[in-house]
C-alpha cells in the first residue's frame, strides 16, 4: 500500500523518515525520524517555529549568551508584567547577572550544579548590595572589600582564589539578620526559572537548568481577621472617609489599590456590580464583585461625579488618595488594635464567608485567585464540609457486615449509633 506524499516527508529504504525544510535565509535541512508520526510532528513545529519567527539554527542553538537572554527576558516583563512585578524582575536580574556561576556563560553551559551553586551563594547574600567584592589591583594582587554593621574592612592577597576564600569567610560571618529573606531569595530563584522556562520557548535552549532546583518556602501567609468587638472599636474611631472604606472592603474583598482605584463608570448600579478592568486587576483579568446593601449605601453616601473617570474614593483634588495609610494607623492606635493590616480585611470578608458556609469555589471567584491554592489557605474554617460531604453517601437502611452472617441484613434502628 502506497503511502500518501506529503511535502517536506520521505520514506527511506530502511524504513525510517526523512523530514525536510528550507529556514527564512533559504538554508535547507535534512533530518532523519523513526515513524512517519514523529516525522510529521517535528516538521510541524519547525513550520511553526518559522511562522511565528522563533525558528532558531539548531547549530546556533543555546548559544546564546546568559546576559543577552536576561535582557531580553526584561524586555518581556517591562510588556507583559505590571510595574512592580517588572521592577521585581530588574531586581532579580542583578542578583543572577553578578554571580560568577553565569557569567560570560551561553545557556548551554550552564547546568544545574551552576544553579544549585548560585542558590548556595544567594543564600548567604546581605541585604545591602555592594557589602563586599573583590578587585584587581596594577600589581597584579587583588583587593578583597567587605563591610559587616557599618563597618569595612579592606585586605590585599596575592591570588584571585585566595581573594574568594577571604570573602566567603567574611560574608559567612554575617548574621542572619543580615541577610536575604527566604521569600526574597525564592523570589530570585523563581524569577530564574521563569527565565529558562521563556528562553526554552522561544527556542534559545533545550532545557531548564533550573527546573529541579528547590525553594526555600517559607510560609509567610498572615491568618489575622478582624474580630466583631475589633470591627466596632475600629470603625468607631475611623474618619467619616475611611469609615467607609473599610466598610466597603469588609463587604466587597477588594484590594485596597482596587478599591481607591474605583472610578464611577466601574460600578453598574443597575445590577449592583462593580468591575475591576483588566489593566488594574492583578490577575490581568476583568473582575466582576458583587455589591451587598452595605457596600451600596457606601457608594450612595460618596458626592456622586457627573464624570465617569471620577474616583469614588479620591481626594478633595478629585484624584486618586494616596495617604490613607496615616489615617489608617492613626485609626489602629487608638482602637489599639495591633498586628493587623489593611489587607486584612480582605481575609477578614473571606474568612466571614466560608465560615457561613460558602463553597471555595464561589469564594475562589469572588475573590479573584488564579490559582486554588491561595483560596485553600481558608479550608481549615469551614472543616465540616468534608463531613458533610461524605454524609451524601449514607444509606437510608444501615447494614450489617458481621462475618457470621452470609447475607446482609438491615440493623435494627434502635442500635444503630449516630
Amino acid at each position: 500500500m502506497e503511502h500518501k506524499r506529503e511535502r517536506g516527508l520521505k520514506q527511506l529504504p530502511d524504513g525510517r523518515w526523512q523530514w525536510s525544510y528550507k529556514d527564512p535565509e533559504g538554508r535547507y535541512y535534512r533530518h532523519i525520524a523513526r515513524t512517519k508520526s514523529e516525522a510529521r510532528a517535528y516538521l510541524e513545529k519547525v513550520h511553526t517555529q518559522i511562522r511565528e519567527g522563533r525558528f532558531l539554527d539548531r547549530k546556533k542553538e543555546g548559544k546564546t549568551k546568559f546576559d543577552v537572554a536576561v535582557e531580553r527576558f526584561l524586555e518581556w516583563s517591562s510588556l507583559h508584567m505590571r510595574e512592580k512585578g517588572h521592577q521585581t524582575d530588574i531586581w532579580a536580574s542583578r542578583y543572577w547577572l553578578g554571580s560568577r556561576y553565569f557569567k560570560g556563560k551561553s545557556l548551554d553551559k550552564i547546568s544545574g550544579g551552576d544553579v544549585e551553586r548560585f542558590r548556595q551563594e544567594l543564600a548567604l547574600t546581605p541585604r545591602k548590595r555592594n557589602r563586599g567584592g573583590m578587585k584587581k589591583l596594577p600589581t597584579g594582587k587583588w583587593q578583597v572589600t567587605w563591610s559587616i554593621k557599618g563597618q569595612y574592612h579592606r585586605h590585599v592577597v596575592a591570588t584571585e582564589e585566595a581573594a574568594r576564600k577571604k570573602l566567603d569567610k567574611a560574608l559567612a560571618g554575617i548574621t542572619e539578620k543580615e541577610l536575604l529573606s527566604r521569600k526574597a531569595l525564592d523570589e530570585v530563584l523563581g524569577r530564574l526559572k521563569r527565565l529558562f522556562n521563556l528562553c526554552i520557548e522561544w527556542g534559545l535552549c533545550e532545557y531548564n537548568p533550573a527546573g529541579r532546583i528547590k525553594l526555600f518556602r517559607v510560609d509567610d501567609r498572615r491568618y489575622r481577621y478582624l474580630t466583631q468587638e475589633e470591627e466596632e472599636a475600629l470603625l468607631e474611631v475611623c474618619t467619616p472617609y475611611l469609615k467607609r472604606v473599610v466598610l466597603f472592603a469588609l463587604h466587597t474583598g477588594m484590594r485596597k489599590g482596587e478599591i481607591l482605584g474605583l472610578r464611577w463608570g466601574d460600578v453598574d448600579f443597575p445590577n449592583s456590580v462593580a468591575i475591576v478592568p483588566a489593566s488594574r486587576s492583578k490577575s490581568k483579568k476583568d473582575r466582576c464583585i458583587p455589591l451587598n446593601s452595605v457596600a451600596l449605601s457606601v457608594l450612595n453616601e460618596m458626592p456622586r461625579s457627573m464624570d465617569r473617570e471620577a474616583y469614588i474614593f479620591g481626594n478633595t483634588a478629585a484624584g486618586k488618595q494616596e495617604n490613607i495609610k496615616r489615617y489608617w494607623n492613626a485609626a489602629l492606635a487608638i482602637a489599639g488594635i495591633e498586628n493587623f493590616h489593611f489587607h486584612d480585611l480582605r481575609h477578614t470578608y473571606a474568612s466571614r464567608l466560608v465560615t457561613a458556609g460558602v463553597d471555595l469555589a464561589v469564594l475562589r471567584e469572588l475573590l479573584g485567585h488564579a490559582d486554588f491554592a491561595m483560596t485553600l489557605r481558608y479550608a481549615h474554617l469551614h472543616p465540616s464540609r468534608l463531613r458533610e460531604a461524605v454524609a451524601i453517601l449514607e444509606p437510608k437502611l444501615q447494614f450489617s457486615c458481621n462475618r457470621e452472617n452470609s447475607n446482609l441484613r438491615p440493623v435494627p434502628e434502635a442500635s444503630v449509633t449516630t
